[in-house]
């Protein structure tokens, strides 16, 4: 490991960190039990402010499953209440991401008649949408009286408490409603002094940007105050801490990507480790800087933890087939074995009860660790609202020896070994892979995390830029442009029309979550859903109305076409994929009709605006061509289309025209794949080789001839 005679130093504020602050004291905790319950104790002694930002919130979970020997509420809300009860200077401030409705029927609803205005004066609630179309608010940072900060991976909501051990069967593991959930494992840092401080003012930053009262926020506090948890040894004291940010651009806001710069900074500098815990790991940028280490031969080992499994069956099919494919292509380059991808396996708890690591945090050699709530995927290094935090050894000896015995505590958790079996295992080898196999014997252990993608998922991840995107739509453009506010006036006609496109939107979309829909879409039962479907008669309608439904709901059309393929067969489900896919084309068609030209121009921005204008060339052989090379979302082109008054007719003959060639062609490509895997040989490898070039072959001649289409078009119309 790393000696203290290393000066190098990592955190530069301007470029990977925000700021460089001052830890008078600082704590690692690790899992929901050990945060809960200092989160309880802290803020029983705030004086003036307490700030809790989030993700999420849910005001009946329960901080601690024991009696607490006070006389205040073990549950969040009534905890806070009693707060602000018993200490009139007190005032507390909870900010939390404005939620997409499709989210909503997995929180708690209207929290802010329990810890809100409405429940007490004092209690202040605002839910922040300042950020754009399919971003999301993703920091959890609370603030106590300026002088104690906690920044981590953990929100103050249901599902979140677990103990180290996650027995399968801990009584106690269980919500508001009694029931059992997956056991989660996690960690947050506490630091005070002045890091807390800068803490502080980055909450009041975001609660002004949010449009909260800013006259009615606390000025910052002076340091003075102390609200060290009891019962919570400090690990360091006077330690250098960075505080790094992702802020997507959004009005006035600048991009900041300061936790990407960090990791790739911290990576580059790695000497002999790289340990890393994450619930996702998609972010191209984050794999090829791993590659590039582990392809020197002289490079750091590298340990990655993640669950075996995410949540849902929509993560399942996105961020666990992108992680698949950036675990495959680290294993490609690890020709000095120095890679572990692993997941902590307990007897008795596999797949979807598997132990759940929602932890956030790398540490390289003694000398770095990054904690925080960035996930590694896209979203967190660029679209998403993240703040992590990094303590620095700097040289100094004293840290570098936390540094690296937090470390052996998370080992020690997932290999359910002591602290001394770890240390010697560690002492007789200059390699940490070697001690993790040295102590990965037992029934609770690391195991390696198996890669396998089917044709057909390596066919939908061609779709990552939806699954993962690297940049956010434009929602301050998207809202003022879509609603049609004139000059002279509101168009009520407009407005109704619109209203009632929305209000349809929100029904299949409140249908999709009350109905239990998702038990069906796991995979036993997938199957036996899609079997009822394909045996009814009315099945072919109801897979229209789904097509319908879809559309409206911007469901990625390559999806539908797939799944109605793999359910009918090539002859049968390309015949239905094109039905719907024509049926669904005209009634979002006329969903844009219902939206006046010059306010869709105007959304559309010079980018969708082009394909406005490409449409409106050659009505039959344009709307063709953008089937064949979509310039923009199925949904949003039909909109396009129905906006600029291209006539019907020759939009649906278009769609027809352009839709069928890549129907045939997904067709293909999922029969002959399957039949390759069903019984491989020669001849089917031939066949599925000799349809891949055609299709091949044939997409590059049209790209070569759409340029010349598309000036062909602009002579014309110049």
């Amino acid at each position: 490991m790393p000696s203290s005679e290393n000066k190098e130093h990592v955190l530069t504020a301007g470029r990977n960190c925000w700021r460089l602050a001052k830890a008078q004291e600082a704590s690692l905790l690790i899992d929901g039990a050990a945060y809960f319950k200092s989160f309880r104790q802290a803020a029983m002694q705030a004086r003036r402010s307490l700030f809790i930002v989030g993700w999420d919130i849910d005001s009946r979970m329960e901080l601690v499953r024991c009696d607490p020997r006070d006389e205040l509420p073990v549950e969040l809300g009534a905890f806070l209440h009693a707060l602000v009860e018993r200490n009139d200077e007190l005032e507390i401030f909870i900010l939390l991401w404005d939620y997409a409705l499709l989210l909503g029927m997995d929180r708690e609803w209207f929290p802010e008649f329990k810890i809100g205005d409405k429940a007490h004066a004092r209690l202040h609630l605002r839910k922040d949408d300042h950020c754009p179309l399919g971003s999301s608010h993703h920091q959890k940072v609370v603030v106590i009286d300026d002088a104690l900060a906690f920044v981590g991976g953990l929100d103050l909501s249901k599902d979140r408490w677990d103990r180290p051990g996650h027995h399968p069967d801990d009584p106690v593991r269980v919500n508001h409603e009694g029931q059992r959930y997956r056991p989660n494992h996690d960690v947050q840092v506490l630091v005070s002094g002045q890091a807390a401080h800068y803490m502080g003012e980055l909450v009041r930053q975001r609660w002004r940007r949010a449009g909260g009262d800013g006259g009615r926020l606390p000025e910052l506090g002076n340091q003075a105050s102390s609200c060290w948890p009891e019962g919570v040894v400090a690990d360091l004291r006077q330690v250098t801490v960075g505080f790094s940010r992702t802020m997507p651009a959004y009005g006035e806001q600048q991009e900041i990507r300061e936790i990407e710069q960090f990791y790739l900074d911290a990576i580059a500098a790695a000497r002999q480790s790289i340990y890393i815990e994450n619930q996702y790991f998609t972010a191209p940028v984050i794999v090829d800087a791993l590659v590039r280490r582990l392809a020197e031969p002289d490079g750091p080992e590298v340990v990655i933890v993640v669950p075996q499994q995410t949540d849902g069956w929509l993560s399942q099919l996105s961020m666990d087939l992108l992680r698949a494919r950036a675990f495959r292509e680290l294993r490609r380059v690890d020709h000095h074995s120095r890679l572990l991808i692993c997941y902590p396996h307990r007897h008795g708890l596999e797949g979807e009860n598997s132990v759940k690591v929602h932890a956030k945090l790398m540490v390289v050699d003694n000398r770095l660790l990054h904690v925080g709530s960035a996930n590694l995927n896209n979203r967190s290094m660029g679209i998403d609202t993240e703040c992590d935090v990094t303590i620095e050894a700097r040289g100094d000896q004293e840290v570098e020896e936390v540094i690296g015995r937090f470390r052996q505590a998370l080992l020690c958790e997932h290999l359910d070994v002591s602290r001394e079996q770890l240390q010697e295992a560690l002492a007789s080898s200059s390699s940490l892979l070697a001690a993790i196999a040295q102590c990965n014997s037992g029934t609770w252990r690391l195991e390696e995390v198996t890669v396998e993608i089917t044709k057909a998922e390596e066919l939908w991840l061609e779709n990552r830029n939806i699954l993962d995107p690297e940049r956010p739509i434009r929602t301050d453009r998207m809202l003022r442009e879509v609603l049609p506010v004139p000059d002279s006036g509101v168009d009520l006609k407009v407005v109704l029309r619109l209203g009632s496109v929305l209000l349809f939107v929100v029904v299949a979309a409140g249908l999709w979550f009350l109905l239990p829909t998702e038990q069906y879409l796991e995979s036993g039962k997938a199957l036996a859903l899609l079997d009822w479907v394909r045996e009814q008669p009315v099945g072919p309608l109801v897979l229209m109305a789904i097509y319908v439904v879809a559309s409206l709901l911007i469901t990625p059309i390559t999806l539908l076409i797939s799944a109605t393929i793999l359910l009918y067969g090539p002859v049968l489900g390309a015949v239905y994929a094109l039905t719907g896919s024509v049926l669904s084309a005209a009634v979002t068609y006329y969903a844009g009709v219902m939206v006046n030209k010059s306010t869709l121009q105007r959304f559309s921005g010079r980018y969708l605006d082009k394909v406005n204008r490409f449409l409106a060339r050659k009505g039959i052989i344009s709307t063709a061509v953008v089937r064949l090379f979509p310039l923009a979302p199925f949904t949003v082109i039909n909109m396009l289309a129905g906006a600029s008054h291209l006539r019907f007719g020759d939009y649906i003959f278009g769609t027809l025209l352009g839709m069928t060639p890549g129907i045939l062609a997904i067709a293909g490509l999922l029969d002959r794949g399957a039949a390759l895997f069903r019984e491989p040989s020669i001849s089917s490898l031939l066949l599925f080789g000799g349809l891949v070039a055609l299709l091949v072959a044939g997409y590059r001649q049209m790209k070569k001839w759409l340029p010349d289409y598309q000036r062909a078009g602009e002579r014309k119309n110049d």
